[in-house]
C-alpha cells in the first residue's frame, strides 16, 4: 500500500480529505473501518505530501496567463500541465518526495525558465518516466530530455 492506496481506501469509506497548510484533515459521518484508520495514521505524511502537490498544480492551472507569457505558449504550458496531473505523473512525484513548487512553481517574472517547476516544461511533450531525480520526456525527434531536480531546489 501507499499513501495513493491510502487515500482511495479513503474514499471508498467515505472518509473526505482536505488539504489545509497546517496538513490533512480527515472527515467522516461515522467510524470508519479499523483497516481505514491505519492506513490514515501509517501513510498521513504520503497522503499529506500528495494533497499539497495537488493543491500546488490546481493553484498553476487555475492561474492567467503570465505578463511576458505568449498566449500560444501559455496553452501548451496548461496542456502538458493538465496531461501530467491526469495521467498520474504529478502523484507518482509526490510520492517520491517532489514538493508542490519543484513541480509546479510559476516563474516571476515568466522569462526566469530557472525557476520554473518541472511539469511546466513538458508542454506537448510525453512523459515518459518520473524518479526522484527528474522527469523524462520524449521530444518530437524521439530522443530524450530530462528535467532534473537539483536545478528546481
Amino acid at each position: 500500500m501507499t499513501g495513493l492506496t491510502a487515500l482511495r481506501l479513503c474514499r471508498a469509506h467515505g472518509v473526505r480529505t482536505i488539504w489545509t497548510a497546517e496538513g490533512v484533515v480527515f472527515e467522516a459521518m461515522a467510524e470508519p473501518p479499523a483497516d481505514v484508520i491505519a492506513a490514515i495514521d501509517k501513510y498521513e505524511d504520503e497522503i499529506n505530501a500528495l494533497l499539497a502537490c495537488r493543491e500546488a498544480a490546481r493553484a498553476t492551472l487555475a492561474a492567467e496567463c503570465p505578463a511576458g507569457a505568449r498566449k500560444e505558449e501559455w496553452a501548451e504550458v496548461m496542456r502538458g500541465l493538465q496531461r501530467f496531473v491526469a495521467e498520474g505523473w504529478g502523484d507518482q512525484a509526490g510520492l517520491l518526495g517532489w514538493s508542490g513548487p519543484e513541480l509546479y512553481r510559476l516563474p516571476v517574472p515568466w522569462c526566469r525558465v530557472d525557476r520554473a517547476g518541472g511539469a511546466l516544461f513538458v508542454g506537448d511533450r510525453q512523459v515518459i518516466a518520473v524518479s526522484a531525480e527528474s522527469i523524462v520526456i520524449k521530444v518530437r525527434s524521439g530522443s530524450t530530455l530530462r528535467i532534473a531536480r537539483e536545478r528546481l531546489a
